[in-house]
């Protein structure tokens, strides 16, 4: 089962095998938004273990609408620059990074400021923080500013970008589902004037950063609730978003309003949590599908893309667990594999105190430069008893 670790693209994107490191929101950043040594560590370190293509944390599009707290942002053209010296480093691993572009909108915490954060209609956010609802004159502004981060990102030497527009969840993906967007103008409504400013961001986009500057769309292949998206929403909407350009999809499910371990498959979820939607949407899309959602068996990731089931695999606390998973499975090192054992103590439940992650089984994530492995001169057999998980 070689293909997963063969060569192949995305649009122009040049791939050197089909795993993918998901964005996830680790707490690193910097209060300026721009990549520090522990973050820079943190990433070269998978990229150097054969990683095919890092997908970064979110990254706002206004640097004034911070997501969780020292959110991701292309700031001024000297953080262009910073960013630029980050991305030649994962180049020379042979890996590609793209940012996760995005508007946190109802999910920003502008709301402990004063501010209330922008949403399609007024409703209690993911915080129990009160949205006011977009103006339809203030949408083109908004537009111009994903388009203007796009460039900015292109300029920065990434290789593409990924649109969040997932798990009715910030401002694409609030916009995208019917349980948050209440609107009655023609951005609301029916699923396609749902979709329309999603179309809008797309089309700008493709015009300021070229048509062959690839876009990958996080979206979710069901929202898994009654009276939000569901798979047949999505696969109605796949023919309209390849036409407006969308070069591959990332499908992810159900909303950021579930318990943690519904979004991020915890102990209590199955494996491969999105493989059914994606295997249904890769039946009619034209371009790539990958998906996300603990993926922890090397096996099984190699069989499906094997089976061409899916094109692309997105790896997120397997890695934290171990950072050299791919480079492991490559080499059918299965066993020398740490695995994440779904816990969400370090990644998620840290992240909820407003703490840098970690990870219970890997004390290097988040700390790569700190602790480094270096093989004794004296090597020992040695028995652990009672090592718990």
């Amino acid at each position: 089962m070689k293909r997963i670790y063969e060569p192949w693209n995305i649009g122009t994107m040049k791939l050197k095998n089909h795993t993918f490191m998901a964005p996830m929101s680790l707490g690193y950043e910097s209060q300026d938004g721009c990549i520090n040594e522990k973050m820079e560590a943190f990433w070269l370190t998978r990229a150097k273990n054969e990683v095919g293509c890092i997908i970064m944390d979110a990254t706002s599009v206004d640097p004034k609408v911070p997501y969780l707290g020292n959110t991701l942002c292309f700031r001024d053209q000297s953080s262009i620059e910073r960013f630029k010296t980050f991305t030649d480093k994962i180049h020379e691993t042979g890996c590609k990074i793209i940012p996760q572009i995005t508007h946190p909108g109802p999910e920003s915490i502008s709301s402990f400021f004063g501010i209330p954060p922008m949403a399609p209609s007024v409703y209690l956010n993911s915080m129990a923080q009160k949205t006011r609802e977009l103006k339809k004159e203030e949408l083109p502004g908004i537009i111009h500013q994903y388009a203007t981060a796009s460039k900015q990102a292109k300029e920065a030497g990434f290789d593409g970008i990924e649109l969040h527009c997932a798990h009715a969840y910030m401002l694409l993906g609030s916009f995208l589902s019917p349980l948050r967007n209440k609107r009655t103008d023609e951005y609301g409504g029916s699923l396609l004037n749902r979709a329309r400013l999603l179309f809008e961001v797309i089309d700008a986009i493709k015009k300021e950063c070229g048509q062959d500057f690839p876009i990958i769309l996080r979206m979710s292949g069901s929202e898994r609730d009654p009276q939000g998206n569901t798979l047949e929403d999505m696969k109605r909407l796949i023919p309209y978003l390849e036409e407006h350009g969308i070069d591959c999809f990332e499908i992810s499910g159900g909303t950021q309003y579930e318990r943690c371990n519904k979004i991020i498959p915890c102990h209590s979820e199955s494996e491969f949590t999105n493989l059914f939607e994606a295997r249904e949407i890769k039946k009619i899309a034209k371009v790539p599908v990958i998906t996300v959602g603990k993926i922890l068996d090397p096996q099984l990731m190699a069989d499906v893309i094997e089976r061409n089931e899916i094109d692309g695999v997105v790896l997120g606390r397997s890695l934290l667990a171990d950072e050299a998973f791919v480079k492991k499975a490559m080499k059918e090192q299965y066993d020398d594999i740490a695995p994440c054992t779904g816990c969400g103590i370090g990644c998620v439940g840290e992240q909820t105190k407003r703490h840098p992650a970690s990870c219970v089984i890997n004390p290097r994530a988040g700390r790569e430069e700190e602790l480094v492995w270096n093989k004794t001169a004296d090597p020992k057999n040695i028995l652990i008893a009672g090592g718990g998980i």
